[in-house]
């Protein structure tokens, strides 16, 4: 009887588990973020100006 109680108790807290990961990762995915809840990074793009100096984009020296 304790066998059966203790599988049951362990299936439904392993199933419930499962469930509030999947529904925190998709989340996040229509919150703009990825899977893990990271915040993606816009960068824009390296350039060159009429000078020939390199401009850096805006995220080209942000540490995340």
């Amino acid at each position: 009887m304790a066998r059966k109680l203790l599988g049951t108790l362990c299936l439904w807290v392993g199933s419930s588990l499962i469930a509030k990961l999947i529904l925190g990762g998709a989340k996040n995915l229509l919150d703009g973020k990825d899977i893990l809840g990271n915040a993606k990074i816009q960068k824009e793009k390296t350039y060159e100006d009429w000078h020939g100096n390199v401009v850096l984009g805006k995220e080209d020296y942000k540490v995340v």
